[in-house]
């Protein structure tokens, strides 16, 4: 069971911050799928991807690699 509104919360979240991550031209593709009772997504970009130094950090709250 997932709460809607905080999944929507994740998925908004998600979508703006690899959109605003990537250069024009990258392409954004989500793919969903039911698997028994369960709901699969799939999310890929063509962005630059996130840098080594900042994946142990990915899930710490407040983190950003954005300049002013």
């Amino acid at each position: 069971m997932v709460d809607p509104i905080q999944i929507q919360r994740v998925l908004v979240n998600l979508f703006t911050n690899a959109v605003q991550a990537m250069p024009n031209g990258s392409v954004l593709r989500v793919d969903g799928k039911r698997v028994d009772h369960e709901v699969e997504l799939r999310v890929v970009d063509t962005g630059s991807g996130i840098r080594a130094e900042d994946m142990a950090r990915i899930f710490d709250p407040l983190v950003t690699t954005k300049t002013k």
